[in-house]
């Protein structure tokens, strides 16, 4: 299912099945994110797809948001564990490898214009040199993972300075479960054995939507626990809405 929120001048489109905890209500009782003026882009949020046939579903529908087969794709696929330096046991995939896989996978959707950034260095995200691809990219695939290897790098780093010139330019920014947090307010972890107790202040996003937070794997919480958490949040900081996102289940 498509999910779309208008917003003045950028398009949020969620392709799954989603709730909405709202703060202080806008007249139109949708999400309002304060953003820049001139960011007419596209945001995606997704709340988790296993299997490549959810994935290449999902890879087509961005493709056509941004411009079929002439868009210039970024993939950051830095919250994969298994990606070097891995940061779990086991196998392990070099950078070269992956970048490989990606190149067949797009091509395959007739998209030939493909750059992977991954690093697990701060430094090396805030570099000019790392982040150039961006200047030049009109949409973005941050897919999932551990969502604590993302947030370690990019925040108020140049990556998060491009990502917002992506947006400007009417280009599209993408993220799944650990992709989706990032590109928020925050990461909002509710306690699942306590949903009552006020949750911490979430760990800082890249902020793309300032005040909107994503809980994503919405269907592995026993039934109410996440909606009640979030409502926790809420009350006590009322210009925050929180997106609660199930995963998709089929194409």
């Amino acid at each position: 299912m498509i999910h779309r929120r208008p917003q003045a001048g950028l398009s949020i489109v969620s392709l799954l099945l989603a709730k909405l905890v709202l703060g202080q209500p806008t007249r139109e009782g949708v999400v309002q994110a304060p953003l820049q003026k001139a960011m007419t882009g596209t945001i995606v949020l997704g709340g988790g797809y296993f299997g490549q046939e959810n994935r290449n579903a999902l890879l087509k529908k961005l493709a056509g948001l941004a411009g079929g087969t002439n868009a210039r794709f970024v993939v950051i696929p830095t919250a994969d564990e298994h990606l070097e330096p891995a940061t779990r046991p086991g196998t392990s995939t070099t950078l070269i490898d992956y970048e490989k896989e990606a190149q067949l996978t797009f091509a395959r959707l007739g998209i030939k214009r493909l750059t992977v950034l991954h690093t697990r260095d701060r430094e090396v995200a805030d570099s000019e040199g790392f982040a150039a691809p961006l200047r030049s990219a009109n949409r973005v695939w941050i897919p999932g993972g551990d969502p604590n290897l993302i947030f370690a790098v990019y925040p108020n780093t140049r990556v998060q300075s491009e990502l917002q010139g992506v947006l400007n330019r009417g280009g599209v920014v993408a993220g799944d479960s650990a992709g989706a947090l990032i590109i928020t307010r925050g990461w909002l972890a509710v306690d699942p054995g306590h949903p009552e107790k006020m949750p911490p202040l979430p760990e800082m996003g890249l902020g793309l939507l300032q005040n909107v937070l994503v809980i994503p794997h919405l269907n592995r919480y026993k039934p109410g626990v996440a909606e009640l958490g979030s409502k926790t949040f809420v009350s006590a900081h009322r210009e925050v809405h929180v997106l609660l996102i199930e995963e998709i289940l089929r194409s």
